[in-house]
């Protein structure tokens, strides 16, 4: 199974019951301008982020430089419970004068989310609730075509069980079409910022592939705050090895 780092998507941010699925809103200082280097472990640091938050610390604007070279720029909304409500991609290097937009819509059971739909172009993906247990929740995923998302029923690709403690999310059972099964449990600091994330598969000789910088199957992560307490710098450990994965200036 392909995996993106858990820094993306975890880290500067919890997942919570009441929040949109599977999806990062990260929380920064509000109203504040934030530059993020990104090394990837790799000490280059060529790539880095100007981030613009609004009143609350959620991102409405994330701009994205290789160097000098603006590669990307994208706009964020949000509905009124604070979930992802649009992206809006009015710049990309690689498709000039293009303008890309993901929608996303949710169906809701008080603050529950009992159904996620986002779409972009031709294609997406649904996310609809179908079993609960206290703390505990399962989703069905489909992913496809536009036009097929509301075929009865719609096409399964797996299906997702999100365990939550004290409002986070502290386990995720993710089961394939094909039977393959894949658990990541996941572990927080005093600060609710996660600390370590293992994942356990099934069968036990399938790999897992990582983008994004290093990660594995075991790994910790590090915080470094300033007199703010806002993180200034990000570390990850794999194995026996510790990477500098970002740094950070707000203003």
């Amino acid at each position: 199974m392909k995996r993106l780092i858990p820094t993306l998507s975890l880290l500067l941010c919890s997942f919570h019951a009441t929040a949109q699925l599977m999806h990062e809103v990260h929380s920064f200082p509000p109203q504040a301008t934030v530059k993020r280097k990104s090394y990837n472990g790799s000490g280059g640091g060529h790539y880095w982020n100007l981030i613009k938050t609004d009143t609350s610390g959620k991102v409405i604007v994330d701009e994205g430089y290789r160097k000098n070279i603006l590669m990307y720029r994208k706009e964020m909304q949000y509905d009124e419970k604070n979930n992802l409500k649009c992206i809006i991609e009015t710049h990309d290097i690689n498709r000039p004068g293009k303008i890309d937009t993901t929608i996303y819509s949710y169906a809701y059971e008080g603050n529950l989310i009992t159904e996620e739909l986002s779409t972009n172009g031709n294609y997406g993906f649904k996310y609809r609730l179908t079993g609960r247990k206290d703390a505990e929740f399962t989703y069905q995923r489909a992913i496809c075509r536009t036009a097929e998302l509301n075929n009865e029923p719609p096409p399964i690709k797996d299906t997702w069980t999100l365990t939550y403690r004290n409002g986070l999310l502290v386990k995720l059972f993710r089961l394939e079409a094909d039977g393959r099964t894949e658990e990541t449990v996941y572990e927080y600091d005093n600060k609710h910022r996660l600390q370590r994330s293992t994942v356990q598969r099934r069968p036990l000789n399938a790999n897992g592939v990582y983008t994004g910088g290093p990660g594995g199957d075991d790994q910790s992560f590090e915080y470094v705050y300033n007199r703010k307490g806002y993180i200034s710098q990000l570390y990850t450990t794999v194995g026996e090895k510790r990477y500098l994965l970002q740094t950070y200036k707000y203003k």
